[in-house]
């Protein structure tokens, strides 16, 4: 009689939790990782519009021109 060949019903069960375990935690890693970008485009975003913001004040500010101080009356104060 030869022997039975293949695996048994608790092989299989471990192999099949094994894989469970690998899923989920190739679903948890992937849900940081999407998590982790959507915060980082988010902060991306906001850095952005902060140089914007920075730029238009450089130009702004290097345009400016020195005008002396004048009274109510039109004429230049000190």
């Amino acid at each position: 009689m030869q022997a039975a060949r293949g695996f048994t019903l608790l092989e299989l069960l471990v192999a099949v939790a094994i894989f469970a375990l690998l899923g989920v935690g190739s679903y948890r890693l992937l849900a940081s990782t999407i998590s982790v970008r959507d915060t980082a485009k988010a902060h991306d975003a906001a850095l952005i519009q902060l140089q914007r913001s920075f730029i238009v004040m450089n130009r702004d500010l290097s345009q400016a021109v020195a005008r002396p101080i004048r009274d109510q009356y039109g004429d230049a104060v000190a």
